[in-house]
This record gives C-alpha cells, sequence and structure tokens, in this order.
C-alpha cells in the first residue's frame, strides 16, 4: 500500500477527528508514513525516534488532506492553468499551488523580506477540524491570550476563511476563557434630570468642579515664584457652555471668589451641582456670602 492508499485510509477513518492535539496527531501520521516507508523498502527500514524531516512531513500530509477535503474544485482548476469558478470565495486571495502541492494565498508580497511563511499563508476552510485544532494549539500556546492575538499569531503561517468567527467560537467554548471573562449586567439607565432636557438661557443651571493644579509665576517679586493655582469649570447643564475662572487656592473664600466673578459675568444661576469636596458647594451653601450671591439681580435676563 503506497502512499496514496494512506491517504485514502485516513479520509475514510477520519482519524483527524480522534485526536485533540495536534502534535500528537503529527506523530501518529509520521509513523504511518514510517510503516508505509518501511513496507516498500524492506532493505533500507527507518527506525529509532521520530526525526525533525518525518514531523515535518507529516504536517504538509495533514495539510494536503485536509485541502483536498474542502478546496478539491479549486486545486485542480489551478493543476491545470484554469480558471476558478466565479462563486468561489479564493478569488479575492488569488491561490496558487507550491512545490508540494499545498495552497496559499497570493499577493503582491513577493519582494518582501519577511519569510516566504508569512508572505504567502497557507489556505485552510473554516469548518474543519484541523483548523479547529491549528487555533486551540495557538490559543494555548499564547497562554490563553484574546481573539485577536490568537488570530494574528495564526494569520502568520496559516490564512482561514472566517477566521474572526472561529477565533471567537473556539475562545468561548474554552470554559477557562470563558469563566475569566463574565458578561456583566446591563443596568437600565435612570432618566436624565430636568435641568438638562429643558430650555433654558446658558449657565441658569450650572456644575462645578475644579480642574487639575497648575503653577503660575506672580510678577509681584522678582524671582517671580512659582505658585500654584487651580481653575474652577462651571458648565452649563442644558448647553454644554463652559466657563473658566482662575483660584489662587483651594480655599472656600477663594471659591466664592470666584463663583461672585461667575455670577457677575453670566448672571445669577438658579442650581448648582457639585461634589462633595469641602472646599466647594458642601461649605458655600451654609455661609452668608453665597446667599448673598444669590440675592443680586441678574446682569443676563
Amino acid at each position: 500500500m503506497g502512499l496514496t492508499g494512506i491517504k485514502q485510509e485516513i479520509g475514510k477513518n477520519d482519524i483527524f477527528e480522534r485526536y485533540s492535539y495536534i502534535p500528537k496527531l503529527q506523530r501518529i501520521v509520521a509513523y504511518l508514513c514510517r510503516y508505509v516507508h518501511n513496507l516498500r523498502n524492506k532493505n533500507n527500514k527507518i527506525i529509532g525516534n521520530l526525526t525533525e524531516a518525518e514531523v515535518h512531513k507529516s504536517i504538509q500530509l495533514i495539510i494536503q488532506l485536509t485541502q483536498s477535503a474542502k478546496f478539491s474544485k479549486e486545486a485542480c482548476y489551478l493543476k491545470r492553468d484554469q480558471k476558478m469558478d466565479n462563486h468561489t470565495r479564493l478569488i479575492p486571495l488569488n491561490p496558487f499551488l507550491d512545490s508540494q502541492n499545498i495552497l496559499k494565498v497570493g499577493g503582491r508580497l513577493a519582494y518582501s523580506e519577511l519569510p516566504v511563511g508569512q508572505k504567502h499563508p497557507i489556505l485552510l476552510p473554516s469548518n474543519h477540524c484541523i483548523t479547529r485544532l491549528i487555533f486551540r494549539e495557538e490559543h494555548l500556546r499564547l497562554n490563553h491570550s484574546g481573539a485577536q492575538a490568537t488570530l494574528y499569531s495564526v494569520r502568520e503561517k496559516y490564512w482561514t476563511l472566517d477566521s474572526r468567527h472561529l477565533t471567537r467560537k473556539i475562545i468561548h467554548q474554552w470554559i477557562r476563557c470563558f469563566r475569566v471573562k463574565p458578561r456583566g449586567a446591563d443596568y437600565i439607565m435612570g432618566n436624565l434630570p430636568q435641568e438638562r432636557v429643558s430650555v433654558s438661557r446658558p449657565f441658569l443651571n450650572v456644575g462645578v468642579d475644579f480642574y487639575d493644579l497648575f503653577y503660575i509665576k506672580k510678577k509681584a517679586h522678582q524671582n517671580r515664584k512659582r505658585i500654584k493655582s487651580y481653575v474652577a469649570v462651571y458648565t452649563c447643564t442644558a448647553t454644554k457652555a463652559v466657563h473658566l475662572e482662575l483660584v489662587s487656592s483651594l480655599t472656600t473664600e477663594a471659591f466664592i471668589g470666584s463663583l461672585n466673578r461667575f455670577f457677575s459675568r453670566r448672571g445669577n444661576s438658579k442650581s448648582i451641582h457639585s461634589d462633595n469636596v469641602k472646599n466647594s458647594l458642601e461649605l458655600v451653601v451654609s455661609s452668608r456670602i453665597f446667599m448673598n450671591c444669590l440675592n443680586r439681580p441678574s446682569i443676563l435676563k
């Protein structure tokens, strides 16, 4: 029985679907090829451990059988130098057959300095057990990496149809990866406040917050030391307009001064929203100065 007979027996008995580990399958196919070689060459038998060449030849045989199961018509067209069917999905990939009769992706990287395997990756069908084994093995080798990392690593040597969908499906079926990334609860957002959806003049309803610390130079001294300064950010809840006020410190008095300047420029506000910072609205609401600011007549009517 020759190598062709071995191919037929492998395809008939579906030996590929019996194993879930691609290196083990490579060794088994390599031993089958050695068995055929020893039957045909009784005076020149090969014994001992498998060599690297035998393992490499076995993976080539596995790829050939995988492609012949799904891309047999396309391979026949390429062998006869005929035009492929217009309905095939391989036309955009410009496939060709290499010296080992393996379908590879064409392209415009012939003069690139990349390795041959990256310039012209091997074509694989998406709905084949060997393709799934290759993706699972690469995902395991990368210590359960994400879908993009696994896909890009496989594409350095193989090109699969519907590869993104296949990668996500394999990672989702992996129990460890599925448990690490559980789906979070989807909460229904509450209604927006009335100030956010009502028509009003600018800065009638505002939100206030402090910007991060930065330094400025004061010209009152010759050495011009740097002093700490802050920016009070007043945001209109209706129009999203922004008003900035320079604040010299984080004290309540400095904030009230910026609030006075803001009211003098933009008019009194009906409501002010702030966080719980002690230098802000928490202390100002109870102060008489703030109440006097609210009782002043508005500049912008």
